[in-house]
């Protein structure tokens, strides 16, 4: 019968093993995502050589979609800073902030994102996607 040290060092070393291949699992997730973006990368690239203009259409929309959202995010500030008591008391006010310019904003921010990946610059890493994460 093994004594209670023994039982001891069997686990630790059973849960030093499983670290091991939690971290070889991680390592391989990485790995994974690494090449998926990569791909993606790619292909934004090539989509973009291959459509110069309609990228570069997609880069002055994507700044004049800033504006708009820009333009909406000051609406919603100053409608919750001239509410700020109903909203902290009601919640049928709170809702109705939500509702109105909680989907137009996530909308903008979806198109906006979208527009500022495919009007960058071929080769370059997208500044917007890093920021939003």
């Amino acid at each position: 019968m093994p004594t209670s040290r023994q039982r001891m060092v069997r686990l630790l070393e059973r849960l030093v093993e499983g670290q091991e291949q939690q971290n070889h699992l991680l390592e391989y997730i990485a790995d994974t995502l690494a090449a998926e973006r990569s791909q993606r990368m790619a292909s934004l690239d090539s989509w973009k050589k291959a459509n110069p203009l309609l990228s570069a259409a997609c880069r002055e929309a994507g700044e004049t979609w800033t504006k708009m959202q820009n333009a909406a995010l000051a609406d919603l500030s100053e409608e919750v800073v001239s509410q700020s008591e109903q909203l902290v008391e009601s919640e049928f006010a709170r809702r109705e902030i939500l509702d109105r310019y909680g989907h137009p904003l996530q909308f903008l921010n979806s198109l906006g994102m979208i527009l500022q990946q495919l009007g960058s610059p071929a080769g370059q890493p997208n500044t917007a996607a890093k920021q939003s994460r």
